[in-house]
């Protein structure tokens, strides 16, 4: 591979690196408080504190640890489960529904903000290209790139 070559995908992999910074902070990330909130009001306000860890993959005690300070801000409520005293409820309050409104609603601003930049036919060229980038990069056995 020559310099402008290396060069050109260096560059292009920085930036798609930073896309995924803005993502994860502008999307607001993966499994936190946000997130949270908002698979709550999706799902009608209640779910088991199980289900959110299988949802988001954290660890019960991480997840406890968010939970508990949701419950601190008032967001959540926690009860036993009233059949079965292993489950843990939790049930998003009116402040914790308020809070996932407003989320949504940020996310939606941002999503209909972040490729406003590109005209829709541009749009999906790209989304063409990104899939095909994906597709070749889930037919590679990454351990063998690490020999």
């Amino acid at each position: 591979m020559d310099n402008v070559e290396a060069h050109r995908i260096d560059s292009t992999l920085l930036d798609i690196k930073c896309l995924g910074h803005y993502l994860y902070f502008h999307g607001r990330g993966v499994s936190g408080k946000p997130q949270i909130l908002c698979a709550l009001f999706e799902s009608g306000g209640v779910k088991t504190q199980r289900e959110l860890g299988d949802r988001f993959g954290i660890k019960a005690s991480s997840l406890s640890e968010v939970l508990a300070k949701m419950e601190a801000c008032g967001y959540v409520v926690r009860t036993r489960d009233a059949d079965d005293s292993r489950k843990l409820i939790v049930k998003l309050t009116e402040a914790g529904a308020a809070e996932a409104e407003a989320e949504i609603a940020r996310r939606d601003r941002f999503r209909a903000w972040s490729l406003s930049c590109l005209s829709p036919t541009e749009q999906e060229q790209l989304q063409g290209l990104l899939d095909r980038v994906l597709d070749h990069w889930k037919q590679k056995d990454w351990k063998e790139l690490d020999d």
